[in-house]
């Protein structure tokens, strides 16, 4: 069964984004207890970065979770993402790489929901961290389909949870790790004139072996990466 992303706005009190986020652990909970699946999704892998080249340029583009456009600046390579899903081997494709950016409050009131990883209310509050992009993998000749910049918030710190998920991913073989509560909600606009926004949904993961060395190219340059252990779980409409 594929996953499904919503999002709406929330007008609330600051007392009413408390009772969301416990509303969201207890949709956390209650997801653990079927046996929901994915399609599409990433997971994500800190690494050693080399061979890519600062911009100092500020670049303007939309912002689809602040609902305007806004300027950025992109900073050092953070995450490599690979494609993964809880359900047959994935064809490799839809790489994405995530830079650091300078933060800033999202300054509305957001709420997205997977019926894989739950809901996240993301207050106005939220900090901007993360400018992800499509990617071709330049060292396996594999080129992303897609072009697409993901703009994402933090509602906070990652939470540890107990729930026991399937997950495989281009690096790894399918198998059972934990995934905690969700923490971070990316947004990108559509990627042609009569497409809709994609939606990305990021929860921690548990770790496991480190993933080993990639190269990437993307619209920012290219990135060498000697990759970690995962560490984060999104998942995708």
């Amino acid at each position: 069964m594929a996953f499904r992303v919503a999002i709406s706005v929330i007008v609330a009190t600051s007392a009413s984004v408390l009772t969301t986020s416990t509303l969201d652990r207890a949709s956390f909970a209650a997801i653990g207890a079927g046996t929901p699946s994915f399609e599409k999704g990433y997971v994500c892998y800190p690494g050693q970065f080399s061979g890519f080249k600062r911009t100092t340029s500020a670049l303007r583009f939309r912002d689809v979770l602040a609902g305007e456009s806004r300027t950025f600046r992109i900073g050092s390579p953070f995450y490599v993402c690979a494609p993964a899903t809880s359900g047959p081997a994935t064809d490799g494709r839809g790489y994405v790489v995530c830079y650091t950016t300078p933060a800033l409050s999202l300054g509305v009131e957001r709420r997205l929901a997977s019926n894989f990883l739950g809901s996240l209310a993301l207050p106005r509050t939220s900090r901007r961290d993360l400018i992800c992009v499509d990617s071709d993998r330049v060292d396996q000749r594999v080129r992303s389909t897609i072009s697409r910049v993901f703009v994402c918030y933090r509602s906070g710190e990652p939470s540890a949870g107990g729930r026991t998920v399937r997950v495989r991913d281009a690096f790894r073989r399918a198998e059972d790790a934990v995934v905690g509560v969700p923490y971070r909600g990316c947004a990108a606009p559509p990627a042609l004139s009569a497409g809709t926004p994609s939606y990305l949904v990021c929860s921690p993961l548990s770790s496991g072996p480190p993933a080993g060395s990639v190269v990437l190219k993307n619209r920012f340059g290219f990135v060498k990466a000697v990759l970690g252990s995962r560490a984060t779980l999104c998942v995708e409409a």
